[in-house]
């Protein structure tokens, strides 16, 4: 309609209208669907509340106009919450534009914000906006549109400003209307008068023209622009440096020469200084073909040089570059390896060539490392590289030849081989070695979210290979020596639940979550681990952090783990213990060390959290008998064994409790047997329970109990057993050992008034033959007059194999006919140990029982010339 024409039309300079008839107008209100613009527009898409509404007046030349949207999606554009009101008589602004969203395929904008306003022949416009991707790019522009005299439009920019990547540029800042661009769509010219850029000493100045398809020349300069300022952000790699110089592209009819001359001042790659970056790239009179050189200079030395050419005439674009590397510094690349490669170090040097299609060249060449070595921040382990290794570059693979790696902590070695190869430098895979026969895998500390932690030492080999997203890692290795692997079973279970001592019977069943941790799915990753487990690496579990209990072993075995991205987790395999402790400890009271019996066993058949145990600890523990035996004449503590023994899974274990008697008369030993399995088990298990927490048998007509001596008898052991430790070395041949046992006071009988006893131990092996065992033991108060303990016992090794033994010993009598003085038995004797599954496996050993001898059967003599059969030789073959 020539009408809605002149209207529109009214709004931009120089517009000649149409003549119409006069007293036209026209008023409008649509509400415009989806379904009808689809069918003219089927890319574009409109939200159904989408309104248009307004007025044309053709005697007063008048236009308004309300467009409102929530959203409009054209083209892959999207558009949201838009609003547009014209009116070519306000005198204020002729147009407003606002949308929340303009969301493009290059660029996002938000709080979109445009007025337009004509003046005299001019189209004004003021745009204000946020972009990028964080929303934090400030626009603030001012331009404007007209026709010059040779009627040719004029696009150009006023003072502006924009803030991009937190630097602030100013678009003509000397307001000199010289940041124009003029350009004729009918001869398809363009013209690019000096547009310039700058932020305080960073400077892009830009100039040009375009005349159809023969001539074109664009000129750019830079004058220290920081690469920060305008390069968009790459995952681990900050780079950094001024740039100066020029980049040309000129076009004469069928003459071609693009030229780009740049230096980048202080270029540096993660906050690591690489010196000055110079590049030279010029056409071979073509665009689409050029030639390169590139360096990068030092104070030192020139550690990159590039020269080679470019090719994009083809459909797959071709390099061809030979490449120079002297003493390159690796450590600027170290943020590239994240969380699974750390502390990347060490200089490169060498020669290499990439030839062929530009996104997957073939390389040939070598690569020289030196002072090289990385970090597994996730195991904790440093590892150098020792000597000078080598990389050869083979086509698309980078083969690691025999690298010697020793760990910086422990100096342990191994060999690191094999191969890494790419796929148009996105799909990466791994064929690599690790061989050794001890080297420190694992070493990490205790933390909040440890699942374990530890020292690790491996015999054996590890190989990882497939894509970098679907690794998968074989272990075959044995465990050495200072190996002590940490399991914390953190946020799982109390000591209660563990059954491993029971301070009340409760049932409570463990909740399935508190039964399987969930661990989370290792993506991309398949680890088979096959571990001899040997008597060197030690094993310890912390059950209960807060009070610091936890179980500490050695043994050996075979596992099998298997983990994959299916949330599979399972392990198989038997460990036996050799030897061990639990450190029980409770309430800051308990603390007591039961020694793990060997022969203990732990088994998976695939949860690993539902391991069975069958173990049994024994606490050693000493006590007065004589408050359960009435006609118990002594005041000394006798030995006594608390043993219990543990079976079932590791959640729902199992416990037997026993009180056993080792080293005592058979006259108590009886007796107290006959108190202690009285089928009475609550009172079995309070007296286990007094034992060890008190260190004294309940005595059932007497519920009350000294608090003072209890207190002091606890806190007296533990600082008896650490001043043991500070004077013996697991090592040493000689054991010296200070106990101080608290006493009993304020019974009511006189003999069980017993006094403090300071212990002192002494255990040495003279030689291989000969090992001797004493203590003595020096009363501390006044209850009794019982005067000095002393024991001895020296052992005499008879063979090789140790079993059979002479002894000699002085000792204290288990029972005391008179409170007045001690009494001791001497003696000697001899005693062979012999192991047995049967009685008739008894006999044998000790040669009471001869084993049959099997009848051997002469051989007979063969006679070579006797026919096997006794038919004849047919040899028609009837």
């Amino acid at each position: 309609m020539p009408v809605a024409q002149n209207a529109l039309g009214s709004i931009y300079t120089n517009y000649k209208p149409f003549e119409v008839a006069p007293n036209q107008f026209l008023d409008f209100n649509f509400t415009v669907y989806n379904q009808i613009v689809n069918v003219f527009f089927p890319e574009v898409s409109i939200d159904d509340n989408t309104k248009i509404k307004g007025k044309i007046k053709s005697n007063k030349n008048q236009l308004k106009l309300t467009f409102s949207s929530p959203r409009v999606d054209a083209y892959g554009n999207e558009v949201k919450d838009i609003l547009l009101r014209t009116d070519n008589q306000n005198p204020l602004y002729n147009s407003h534009l606002t949308a929340s969203e303009v969301n493009t395929k290059y660029y996002n904008v938000s709080k979109l914000n445009l007025l337009n306003l004509t003046q005299n022949d001019t189209l004004y416009f003021k745009s204000v906006f946020n972009g990028g991707k964080k929303k934090n790019e400030e626009f603030n522009l001012d331009f404007f549109y007209t026709i010059n005299p040779e009627e040719k439009s004029v696009i150009g920019f006023e003072k502006s400003t924009f803030v991009l990547k937190d630097t602030a540029w100013n678009i003509n800042p000397e307001n000199e209307n010289a940041d124009k661009i003029t350009f004729d769509l009918k001869n398809n010219e363009f013209v690019f008068s000096q547009f310039k850029l700058v932020s305080g000493e960073q400077k892009v100045e830009f100039t040009g023209n375009l005349i159809g398809d023969t001539e074109k020349v664009l000129l750019a300069d830079f004058t220290k622009v920081k690469l920060q300022s305008f390069l968009p952000e790459i995952d681990s790699l900050n780079l950094k440096g001024k740039v100066s110089g020029n980049l040309d592209f000129v076009q004469k009819a069928n003459i071609y020469s693009p030229e780009a001359v740049l230096v980048i001042k202080g270029f540096e790659v993660n906050e690591f200084k690489q010196g000055d970056l110079s590049i030279n790239i010029i056409g071979d009179n073509s665009y689409e073909k050029y030639n390169v050189d590139l360096s990068i200079n030092n104070e030192k030395v020139k550690s990159i040089a590039a020269t080679g050419a470019l090719d994009f005439s083809r459909r797959r674009p071709l390099i061809d570059l030979e490449v120079f590397l002297e003493e390159y510094n690796l450590e600027a690349f170290s943020p590239l390896g994240k969380d699974v490669i750390s502390s990347l170090r060490g200089s490169v040097s060498g020669i290499f060539n990439l030839k062929g299609f530009l996104g997957n060249p073939d390389m040939e060449g070598s690569l020289r490392l030196k002072n090289a070595g990385l970090k597994f921040p996730y195991l904790n382990v440093d590892y150098d590289f020792e000597g000078e290794s080598v990389i050869s570059l083979r086509e698309q693979s980078f083969i690691l030849e025999d690298i010697k790696l020793r760990d910086t902590k422990h100096n342990t070695k191994g060999r690191f081989l094999g191969n890494i190869s790419h796929q148009n430098f996105d799909q990466w895979f791994l064929d690599l070695e690790i061989d050794t026969n001890n080297l420190l895998v694992l070493d990490t500390k205790d933390t909040e979210e440890a699942k374990y932690y530890g020292t690790a030492f491996m015999d054996g080999s590890v190989s990882i290979s497939g894509l970098t997203d679907q690794l998968t890692i074989d272990i075959n290795a044995k465990t050495n020596a200072g190996t002590k692997f940490v399991v914390p079973l953190k946020d799982i279970e109390t000591v209660d639940n563990y059954k491993l001592i029971h301070f009340k019977s409760d049932e409570t069943l463990v909740e399935d979550r508190q039964r399987e941790i969930a661990e989370e799915a290792i993506k991309g990753l398949t680890l088979k681990i096959d571990l001899e487990v040997t008597k060197e690496a030690e094993a310890q579990v912390v059950i209960d952090e807060v009070n610091g209990s936890q179980l500490t072993g050695r043994g050996s075995g075979n596992l099998q783990v298997r983990i994959d991205t299916r949330s599979k987790f399972n392990m198989f395999g038997d460990y036996t213990i050799s030897s061990g402790v639990y450190d029980f400890k409770y309430g800051g009271i308990i603390n007591k060390p039961f020694v793990i019996q060997k022969g203990g066993t732990v088994s998976w058949n695939g949860n690993p959290y539902e391991a069975n145990l069958d173990v049994t600890a024994v606490y050693k523990a000493k006590a007065n008998p004589g408050v359960l035996l009435e006609n118990f004449n002594s005041n000394r503590k006798e030995e006594i064994d608390l043993v219990t023994r543990i079976t079932g899974g590791l959640f729902s274990s199992k416990q037997e409790l026993d009180i056993q008697l080792t080293n005592v008369d058979p006259t108590i030993a009886s007796e107290l047997e006959f108190i202690l399995n009285d089928n009475n088990v609550n009172e079995k298990t309070t007296q286990f329970i007094s034992l060890l927490a008190f260190g004294t048998f309940r005595n059932p007509d007497k519920v009350n109990f000294d608090v003072n001596n209890t207190l002091t008898g606890t806190a007296s052991s533990a600082i008896a057993a650490a001043f043991s430790s500070l004077l013996n070395s697991p090592d040493s041949k000689f054991q010296l050992g200070v106990d101080y046992q608290q006493g009993d006071s304020g019974n009511d009988i006189d003999r069980l008034n017993i006094d403090n006893q300071v212990d002192l131990s002494v255990s040495t092996q003279v030689s291989d033959r000969v090992i001797i065992n004493g203590k003595v033991g020096v009363p501390v108060g006044a209850q009794t007059q019982s005067s000095v303990v002393g024991e001895v016992k020296i052992e005499v090794l008879l063979n090789k194999e140790g079993n059979f033994r002479g002894t000699i010993f002085n000792r204290q009598n288990e029972i005391q006919y008179s409170t007045e003085e001690e009494g001791y038995t001497q003696g000697v004797g001899l005693s062979y140990q012999v192991n047995f599954n049967n009685l008739s496996g008894l006999l044998s050993k000790i040669g009471l029982k001869r084993k049959p001898k099997k009848k051997l059967k002469k051989a007979k003599k063969k006679d070579t010339l006797k026919l096997k059969s006794k038919k004849l030789i047919n040899f028609e073959g009837n």
